[in-house]
């Protein structure tokens, strides 16, 4: 198709956060994951080095960092809508912040871990761990938005072509993981926390013990079934909740740490106020457009 608006999320892959999930808050099988985070002073157990090579990449400057490789991933978009068959009157590139994962300044979490039935260790989640992981994404977040802030928009060439910035995580304020009066249960359960744990099942709170029905791993968890051409039933399974606002969703090994659909729903609210706000041409506001049934995430 010739797209007169494209928007979307880039980079989180390479910014190894998918590796730190595993490494510093679900340790899967086999392992060896080596010191939790708290335990680890000289920095030798595979969370802080996977810390450690994200930081690397946010803040490298040279070809392989982020700032580059986020330049040319844009430059290559907006090349494309200048061939013949993709120019626009108007194309306007919006590109989302990502959401920090935690209140880092609470204290039930520090005693409490989100390792399961599966892990090979029970890291915990101290307030230092969650304040640098939030970190990380407020820095990547940072680049992107320098990027794009020194961007040309609109394009020259009499193009009306515009890359645009969009920070989400603020939407996402007393709703993520820690948050001060939610239970070590609602932290999987409850509708107010809107960013996926590691869950079998609607019905799974949680926890290390094994949920009744499922199989005893290892897994790959944090994106890495999405990888394989071969996806089994398991990574595709569907929830049921009636409601499909809560705890729907599939790839249930895949979601950790990904928005839950009420925290789609108030991003969604973000950026069509954001739209309509920039004029993009086409734009209606949300309550215009009957809600499609949310099936999966």
């Amino acid at each position: 198709g010739n797209s007169q608006l494209i928007l979307g999320f880039l980079g989180g892959n390479d910014a190894h956060f998918g590796e730190i999930a595993r490494a510093c808050v679900y340790q899967p099988a086999p392992g060896p994951w080596g010191l939790p985070y708290d335990e680890d002073p000289n920095g030798e157990g595979e969370c802080k080095k996977n810390l450690q090579i994200s930081r690397a990449f946010i803040t490298d400057k040279g070809d392989e960092g982020l700032e580059a490789k986020f330049k040319t991933a844009l430059d290559k978009i907006i090349a494309f809508k200048q061939v013949s068959g993709q120019i626009q009157d108007r194309f306007d590139l919006y590109i989302s912040s990502y959401v920090e994962f935690f209140d880092a300044t609470t204290d039930a979490c520090d005693d409490w871990t989100f390792a399961r039935w599966f892990s090979v260790g029970s890291p915990k989640l101290v307030k230092p761990l969650r304040a640098e992981m939030n970190d990380l994404v407020q820095q990547y977040n940072a680049v992107q938005a320098a990027v794009i802030a020194g961007y040309p928009s609109p394009l020259g060439l009499g193009l009306n072509y515009y890359v645009h910035y969009i920070p989400i995580s603020d939407v996402f304020q007393n709703h993520r993981f820690c948050e001060e009066g939610h239970s070590f249960e609602d932290q999987w359960t409850s509708s107010d926390v809107w960013i996926w744990n590691l869950q079998w099942n609607d019905g799974d709170t949680g926890g290390p013990d094994q949920p009744p029905g499922a199989p005893p791993g290892p897994f790959p968890v944090m994106s890495l079934d999405t990888l394989n051409t071969s996806r089994t039933d398991l990574d595709n399974q569907v929830f049921t909740d009636p409601t499909a606002q809560v705890q729907s969703g599939f790839g249930w090994t895949a979601r950790p740490f990904h928005p839950k659909p009420l925290g789609h729903q108030n991003i969604k609210a973000t950026y069509i106020d954001t739209f309509k706000n920039d004029e993009v041409p086409g734009v209606i506001g949300i309550d215009s457009a009957p809600p499609s049934p949310i099936t999966s995430i």
